[in-house]
């Protein structure tokens, strides 16, 4: 049995253990791979989902919609 496998199994037993949540098969592979002492690699979504992998966060544009933040607010003076 490989890696994959192996992560697979210890994180199906994980979601089993946690009454069968939806939308945490990301947690429940990570967690298997540190229990079984397997490096997580960034963006890895993991072999429940076929070994898919996803970009890293999108980047995101705090400031305004030109892309420039606005300034602060001045205080009054006193």
């Amino acid at each position: 049995m490989d890696n994959d496998d192996n992560i697979r199994t210890r994180a199906h037993q994980l979601w089993e253990q946690e009454g069968q949540p939806e939308g945490r098969h990301e947690e429940h592979w990570n967690r298997a791979k540190e229990e079984l002492d397997v490096p997580v690699q960034s963006g890895e979504v993991g072999g429940m989902l076929g070994g898919q992998t996803r970009d890293a966060a999108p980047e995101v544009n705090a400031g305004s919609v030109s892309g420039q933040a606005d300034p602060a607010p001045s205080k009054p003076e006193s």
